[in-house]
């Protein structure tokens, strides 16, 4: 059925290109933040799931 919401917005919406832009950035940051995550204790949470 796919996501039904995606389903509403049009291929050629600006939405679209904002959308992939916002995904992009966080990872394009994954291998600086990476190396700020502790080896032991509790495990951090990545910026993009908060």
């Amino acid at each position: 059925m796919g996501n039904i919401p995606d389903s509403r917005i049009p291929n050629n919406h600006p939405l679209r290109v904002i959308r992939g832009l916002a995904d992009e950035a966080p990872a394009a940051l994954n291998k600086e933040l990476a190396t700020l995550y502790s080896e032991n204790g509790r495990p951090s949470v990545p910026p993009e799931q908060l």
